[in-house]
């Protein structure tokens, strides 16, 4: 019986070693949403998909459908978390973990993809120009993308300066998001107190 193959882009969000050489890569993807594939071998050191499982990585991944699980088959890194520059990759880091705890499986959300997506190519090394960013412009930008992510998953309203169609990031949208920050900032911890997971 031949499997479909699904070829699709994304994110490494995480992963868990698995049996004697496996991982448990956790992948969230523009066609197939958050999904846990096991890849085979890849902990052993002639493993040709080992370098392009880094976690949070941005890359092209070959995955199919098993019986139990999905199987990680072929990966090719797009742009490895490095490019990220400082701090959107710790920022990118923690997006990527709420993703993990909130998102659901099997599940496409394009617009969450996109949201990650935009975050990356905004701060990646070769794009991001504007450096003069102090501590509260990089609080204020990983709580307006938060609550972007939040209010695409539907943990938290959709409503201005949030509902941006768009990622972008500037000193201007730093200080709008910090006219509204206790605001947002209690949306958010209350969509992560009250969803229990």
């Amino acid at each position: 019986m031949a499997h479909h193959l699904y070829h699709t882009r994304g994110f490494i969000a995480g992963g868990l070693p698995t049996g004697e050489a496996s991982r448990l890569i956790f992948c969230f993807t523009d066609l197939l949403g958050f999904i846990p594939a096991r890849a085979q071998g890849v902990r052993q050191e002639p493993s040709k998909l080992r370098h392009h499982l880094s976690p949070y990585g941005r890359g092209a991944y070959t995955l199919v459908r098993g019986r139990e699980v999905w199987r990680l088959i072929g990966a090719e890194t797009e742009a490895p978390v490095e490019t990220l520059a400082q701090p959107p990759r710790l920022i990118f880091h923690r997006l990527l973990n709420l993703v993990i705890r909130f998102a659901p499986r099997e599940e496409a959300i394009p617009a969450l993809f996109s949201l990650l997506d935009q975050f990356w190519r905004t701060f990646s090394v070769d794009s991001h120009r504007e450096t003069d960013y102090d501590a509260g412009d990089w609080y204020r930008c990983e709580l307006y993308v938060v609550a972007r992510l939040l209010a695409t998953l539907g943990y938290v309203p959709l409503s201005s300066p949030i509902a941006d169609v768009s990622f972008t990031w500037s000193k201007s949208k730093s200080k709008i998001i910090g006219q509204v920050e206790s605001t947002l900032l209690r949306s958010v911890n209350d969509a992560l107190t009250h969803s229990h997971l």
